[in-house]
């Protein structure tokens, strides 16, 4: 039985209560779809957690930690469609399964939900300083997929841009994910800042393991097709560094096959996936990785609280970041 088990038993016990199946069936369907698939719920333990580092019962962060799930969800509903995915979780994604309109309309529920539970059982000052926070977090989210848009038709991305990117898309949800549990169990601003900023650099972490296994990761297990950023032409981190440190002959492979006005085949995958292996990329995103991981635990040991909580939430992050799948 997993250390994390007893969190996300609750929670789901207590989202199944929440956000159960009923009419319209059109509306809901497919929420409880995309819900109901196997996840990690990264988020919504790290809102539990985060209570807990102060309070014994972390329970009654159960709405913040719904909160955010439902949010997250939502923008997985959403960029879906804009990226055309077909696959979600290794499954079909929604608006292929229920059709556009009702991917659109059950994405917009969703976040509506989220300001449903974002402030519930929350004291007045604590609820206003809630929707505050994940109010500035929502806006950056959305800069980050408009900057991740933008990319595709860019002629060149530099690194710097790149990691704002991932920062507002990623890394700050997973911030506002520890923050908004330490918030609720009536932290220190200075702790919430620490909290914050802790979840954010694990957030820059999991992005660059993400986009690694993006293109070497095996469908089977990341739950959508290997090379998936390729073939959407994505100016990821590993674009980036290949076009900085490849030979004349392999940047000019990489410039015609990203620029070429056809679709990609199979073919044109495995033509980068070639040249991202003799860059050995790998070993560059792994020492980015543990670079943001080091300052995140720095950051989290700063913080004066429960040590075998910020023990449990230490484990959780190496867990997700010694992943190779």
């Amino acid at each position: 039985m997993s250390r994390f088990d007893l969190y996300l038993n609750t929670f789901n016990a207590y989202r199944l209560e929440e956000v159960k199946k009923k009419n319209p069936s059109g509306l809901y369907d497919p929420i409880n779809y995309l819900l109901d698939q196997p996840s990690k719920q990264i988020r919504p333990l790290l809102c539990l957690l985060s209570y807990h580092l102060y309070e014994e019962q972390w329970n009654r962060a159960l709405p913040q930690a719904l909160a955010v799930e439902l949010f997250h969800n939502f923008t997985l509903m959403h960029d879906d469609i804009m990226d055309e995915a077909p696959m979600r979780r290794g499954s079909a994604a929604v608006h292929i399964r229920y059709g556009l309109n009702a991917g659109i309309l059950s994405g917009d529920a969703l976040l509506i939900l989220t300001y449903h539970y974002l402030p519930r059982d929350l004291e007045p000052t604590a609820a206003l300083e809630a929707l505050q926070l994940f109010n500035r977090i929502a806006i950056q989210i959305c800069e980050g997929q408009q900057y991740d848009m933008d990319f595709e038709n860019e002629a060149e991305v530099d690194e710097s841009m790149y990691m704002r990117m991932i920062r507002y898309k990623t890394a700050v949800l997973l911030g506002a994910s520890m923050a908004l549990g330490a918030l609720a169990a009536g932290a220190s601003a200075l702790d919430m800042d620490l909290i914050f900023q802790c979840g954010e650099n694990m957030g820059m972490a999991f992005q660059i393991q993400d986009d690694y296994l993006d293109v070497f990761g095996q469908m089977d297990s990341v739950g959508k097709r290997s090379g998936g950023d390729i073939l959407q032409r994505k100016k990821t981190l590993l674009y980036i560094k290949a076009l900085e440190l490849a030979s004349d002959s392999d940047r000019k492979i990489l410039g015609e096959i990203y620029h070429r006005p056809t679709t990609l085949v199979d073919s044109d995958v495995n033509r980068v996936k070639g040249i991202f292996r003799s860059l050995r990329l790998n070993e560059l995103c792994a020492e980015m990785k543990q670079s943001y991981f080091t300052r995140g635990m720095d950051q989290l040991n700063q913080v004066s609280t429960n040590t075998t909580v910020k023990a449990l939430i230490g484990e959780l992050f190496t867990q997700l970041l010694d992943r190779s799948s």
